[in-house]
């Protein structure tokens, strides 16, 4: 996969985290698959929202 692809699919899916949370909660580990071990900062920003929104949740 290329960077620039990578790139879209994590601003797609920062987009859709704020207009529907439960969509973005479904697809945050299909993300995380792509994003791997090469895009540390987008991964933890992935991680750190998916956390905060189970805190939230339970």
């Amino acid at each position: 996969m290329t960077l620039r692809v990578i790139r879209h699919a994590h601003t797609i899916w920062h987009h859709t985290r704020n207009d529907d949370p439960e969509t973005a909660r479904e697809l945050a580990p299909r993300l995380l698959g792509l994003l791997q071990d090469d895009h540390p900062r987008r991964t933890a920003d992935v991680i750190a929202w998916s956390t905060t929104l189970s805190r939230a949740t339970t």
